[in-house]
């Protein structure tokens, strides 16, 4: 099977995000120069505050939906999740739920876990929020490519 390896992510707001991330890093360091302190102690402050923040910008950097041979690996900011095409069921856009007033549309990719020996199959949500939008027409379009790369790559049984 010859599947194109690409990403969905929405990098504009990726690029905010690091953006972020960084001038808290920049402030932070500028806050560990200003202190009248050993060069130590400095640069203790930088690697305890700084440092976390610049890793952090780049894994905001490189959040999103990567297609591979094996499957989708989603890459959210404190985690990330490998989903073979095998139990990939499909992508839907979240409900807006008890929380109507929310701004953002999120994307969510079910996908199945084995049940017990008298159980079916169990259809499990994950939110992707990395590729959720202000617009839902935005989300949609972004579900239903998830799901013609379901259709195409996942076996059939």
């Amino acid at each position: 099977m010859v599947v194109e390896r690409r990403v969905l992510r929405s990098r504009g707001w990726n690029a905010v995000a690091a953006g972020i991330f960084i001038a808290m890093a920049v402030s932070c360091a500028g806050v560990s120069l200003a202190v009248d302190a050993s060069s130590v102690n400095r640069m203790l402050c930088f690697v305890v505050g700084g440092l976390p923040l610049v890793v952090g910008a780049a894994r905001v950097w490189t959040a999103g939906v990567l297609v591979t041979p094996e499957g989708l690996v989603v890459r959210e900011l404190l985690y990330t999740k490998k989903l073979p095409w095998a139990v990939l069921r499909r992508a839907r856009v979240a409900p807006r739920g008890r929380n109507r007033r929310s701004a953002i549309n999120n994307l969510i990719i079910d996908y199945a876990v084995d049940g017990d020996d008298d159980l079916p199959e169990l259809v499990r949500p994950l939110t992707v929020t990395v590729l959720g939008a202000y617009r839902r027409a935005v989300v949609l379009q972004r579900a239903d490519e998830l799901n013609e790369l379901i259709r195409r790559y996942r076996p059939l049984g």
